[in-house]
């Protein structure tokens, strides 16, 4: 508890436990993926789709929007 370690942990995890995945990845399947970026660890598949779904529909949506204004243009 005098180190801080009383909380919930950050939503990317401890650094070594990505590092130490990204090793593992690295040892059996000849693969390479950046622990900083590419790896995130959590508690459940739920909490995953939870987190990755709000970005993916604001950008489909953006992308929607604009191709729905190209269109409008089109007919112009």
């Amino acid at each position: 508890m005098k180190n801080g370690c009383n909380q919930y942990a950050p939503m990317s995890r401890i650094i070594e436990l990505r590092e130490a995945i990204a090793l593992k990845f690295k040892v059996l399947y000849q693969s390479s993926y950046c622990p900083e970026k590419e790896i995130v660890v959590t508690v459940g598949a739920t909490q995953v789709i939870l987190q990755l779904f709000p970005p993916l529909l604001i950008q489909m949506m953006k992308s929607l929007f604009l191709l729905l204004l190209m269109t409008a243009f089109n007919y112009l």
